[in-house]
């Protein structure tokens, strides 16, 4: 992933057209670019007026703010798809056109500029820049700014140039390109340079999948190393507002407005998925193509479409093992990226063999734990003591016990279906469930937001236990108009809020 561009002395204060253009696919620059660009310019002295008293709302941010609209007005104009998809989306998810406002007046038209867009979009690029808080998106000043801010976008809608759309894919005859590169290609731009789909903190999330392939890929060479990744992040991170993949975006964009030359592609799209790294072994060889079984004993076609020379490596043999992560399209299997294929079979016997056991272990110990709990897998103890009383945990040592469980009150626990136990201190009275006589109205009020939004506090299974049983009914934001209408705002958009905290998130690269 590249680095970020570095703006020259003398450029902070105002937007320039390396701003805007850099964010177009592959930074392309359009004859339209400065019509947009002396959009953002409009906007930039109205964003200082309103927000640059406030320390941490920084220039750069002022001005990401302002090019981020005059994105989003050249979407509109160019019909590229990018924000009609998020309206779709949101439909399909959450039964409505757009999170937090009011869109049955009238005054709501997709293909304009529109007030709520304006607000939506102040308060998501924000809301990301500050870590601390989950700001209002009813905000009243937000609101007003946003006021300012429609009529600029408004006029200049109907004076504004048609840019060129979004990348078009197009069949490999014509671009001399293999559709499922132009794919790949395109992820990489929505999880990296697009206005509303981009990654928060790309970078982070490339560190750290550098750092795991350059311990499974001992002895290659960086740009090799930089290649595993810069294949893998694209279908597995999720980004944007509604925190999914990049290529269940680009699938929406292209299904709402497909090139004529893009029907053909708009299944495969559609079923386009990814999985990570894990070990399998091949079955069957014939040619380019093969069996693979991972170790659970599913099975897999699989293409050497994306080898080099479309075979694959010299030695791979009917047994052999291979690690690998594989992406679904076109009907079949691929692997993407680097992988290694020659390893011998040994390698997946033992990785069965340790899996199964692993498996059948933690199955014992959870059924063990269930039974304990008359199959209740969430639960509330007042210290540790009645914690280790309800679990029937064996006598430690303290060394081994986290000092924050060991002397933490109200520790909320969930049994993982791995039979692993999640603990956390100080959270039992912000979880509503029968039996929880720890639970606290007003603490869970604001400590049930952070089992929301903050996704690495528990396991995946704990939080999705909590989500889909409702189990914070009392969590609220923070209002100016009233608690009330706090508790009202999150409770009618706790699905998007949970699947928004998912964004920068991404599938580890290896799997059991």
């Amino acid at each position: 992933m590249g680095k970020p561009k570095i703006l020259k002395k003398g450029y902070t204060d105002r937007v320039t057209r390396l701003e805007f253009s850099d964010r177009h696919y592959r930074g392309a620059q359009f004859d339209t670019d400065m019509y947009y660009v002396g959009i953002a310019n409009r906007i930039l002295p109205i964003m200082k007026s309103a927000l640059g008293g406030y320390p941490r709302l920084t220039p750069s941010l002022l001005r990401e703010l302002s090019v981020t609209l005059a994105l989003y007005l050249e979407d509109l104009v160019s019909g590229t798809g990018i924000w009609e998809a998020f309206l779709s989306l949101c439909r399909k998810k959450y039964g409505k056109e757009i999170p937090f406002y009011d869109t049955g007046d009238g005054s709501f038209i997709r293909e304009f500029p529109s007030l709520q867009a304006v607000r939506f979009l102040l308060w998501y690029i924000l809301n990301n820049r500050n870590t601390d808080t989950m700001l209002n998106p009813r905000n009243p000043a937000l609101e007003a700014l946003a006021m300012r801010l429609l009529p600029i976008l408004g006029e200049a809608y109907d004076d504004a140039p048609d840019t060129p759309g979004r990348p078009e894919i197009v069949s490999e005859e014509r671009r001399g390109v293999p559709v499922f590169y132009q794919v790949r290609d395109i992820c990489h731009w929505l999880c990296s340079g697009c206005y509303l789909t981009g990654a928060q903190d790309l970078f982070a999330i490339s560190d750290e999948a550098l750092d795991f392939f350059e311990e499974l890929f001992k002895g290659a060479k960086p740009d090799q190393i930089a290649y595993a990744t810069e294949a893998y992040i694209p279908f597995n991170v999720r980004t944007g507002p509604l925190g999914i993949t990049p290529q269940e975006w680009l699938a929406e964009i292209v299904s709402l407005y497909p090139e004529k030359g893009e029907i053909p592609f708009l299944k495969s799209l559609a079923e386009l998925k990814s999985l990570p790294y894990r070990t399998y072994r091949f079955d069957k060889i014939e040619g380019s193509t093969a069996t693979l079984t991972d170790t659970d004993g599913n099975s897999y076609q699989l293409s050497a479409f994306t080898l080099p020379g479309e075979k694959f490596a010299e030695g791979v043999t009917e047994g052999s093992s291979a690690l690998c992560s594989l992406v679904y399209f076109d009907g079949v299997w691929n692997i993407n990226g680097m992988a290694l294929q020659t390893l011998p079979p040994d390698f997946y016997n033992e990785s069965k063999e340790t899996s199964d056991k692993i498996r059948e272990e933690e199955s014992r110990k959870y059924c063990d734990l269930m039974k304990k709990l008359d199959n209740k897998p969430l639960g509330a103890a007042a210290d540790f003591d009645e914690l280790r009383s309800v679990l029937e945990l064996p006598q430690k040592d303290a060394a081994d016990i986290p000092s924050d469980i060991l002397n933490g009150k109200d520790i909320l626990f969930f049994v993982n279906p791995d039979s692993n136990i999640s603990l956390l201190a100080n959270y039992a009275e912000s979880v509503k469930f029968p039996g929880n006589k720890l639970y606290n109205k007003e603490t869970a009020a604001t400590d049930g937001l952070a089992l929301v939004f903050d996704p690495d506090l528990t396991s995946k299974e704990m939080r999705d236990y909590i989500l889909s049983n409702n189990l914070v009914p009392d969590a609220a934001l923070r209002s100016a108009v009233s608690p009330e209408e706090g508790h009202r705002l999150f409770q009618d958009n706790l699905p998007f809020f949970a699947d928004y905290a998912l964004r920068d998130s991404y599938a580890h690269p290896f799997f059991r």
